[in-house]
């Protein structure tokens, strides 16, 4: 991936490297090292380089150019992907782009790739097992810390929409064009992969903006609102936004997967 270019004078958030191989383990400084991040800034970097998930960083550099391949195809070819009344297929939308499908539609073999992307379903069904892995080892040793594993049973006892999610959302012409996208997300981990430098985060303490940087073998990683709130605002959903360091009109992709809580 290519170095990410933090502009000068801009704050660059000192997020904790979590190698989630030793909370595998049963690490305990690990796991107190983890718990922290999660309780502020609710931000951190998840280390997948252990043997446990040898896969996934080629399986990262495939599917980002995979998405490059799917997006750039015609609106004709896309436009069929479209699955109404839920937030899984083609999504066309102002600016950008996204498509999206649910782990548990993957385990129970009830999805068909459409189009071009059948012929990687080898490697989607691979990174979303081990994605599924990673959150869940995350979300375990945070319950366990805080003396609440019970909790798990309750965020994840039926199938919920965990997801795996494609998104093309080009930079703009002008830096100070960039929509204004501040959100929290709203299940429980978020694993977030992009090259280029394009997330920031504001600190709960200061209400400053920070940029948080793409970190080689690792993923992204944020609290969300169900883990918030489900532990009682212990473990922080933080405000965060998507931006560009400076002007230029550029190709973007995202890669996220999104550890919801069930659905029923």
């Amino acid at each position: 991936m290519p170095a990410a270019k933090t502009p000068q004078a801009e704050a660059v958030a000192p997020l904790a490297t979590i190698d989630v191989e030793k909370l595998l383990l049963r690490d305990p400084q690990t796991a107190e090292e983890l718990l922290h991040a999660a309780e502020s800034p609710g931000f951190f970097y998840a280390d997948l380089r252990g043997p446990s998930f040898k896969d996934m960083l080629p399986d990262i550099e495939a599917l980002l150019a995979l998405s490059h391949s799917y997006f750039e195809q015609s609106q004709n070819a896309k436009g069929p992907h479209f699955r109404t009344g839920i937030d899984r297929g083609y999504k066309p939308g102002k600016g950008h782009e996204s498509f999206e499908f649910a782990t548990t539609e993957l385990q129970e073999k009830a999805l068909v790739f459409p189009g071009m992307l059948g012929a990687h379903e080898a490697v989607l069904a691979r990174f979303t097992e081990q994605c599924d892995k990673a959150t869940k080892t995350l979300l375990r040793s945070l319950l366990s810390s805080i003396g609440k594993p019970e909790l798990e049973a309750t965020m994840l006892a039926n199938p919920g929409d965990s997801g795996l999610k494609f998104i093309s959302a080009p930079t703009s012409a002008r830096r100070e064009d960039a929509p204004n996208t501040t959100h929290t997300d709203s299940g429980i981990l978020t694993f977030l992969w992009c090259p280029q430098l394009s997330s920031q985060i504001r600190d709960p303490h200061t209400r400053e903006w920070a940029w948080v940087e793409p970190k080689e073998g690792c993923a992204i990683v944020n609290v969300a609102d169900a883990l918030q709130g489900l532990t009682g605002g212990q473990l922080h959903s933080c405000v965060h936004r998507v931006l560009q360091p400076g002007d230029g009109v550029e190709e973007r992709h995202f890669l996220s997967y999104y550890l919801r809580p069930s659905n029923a």
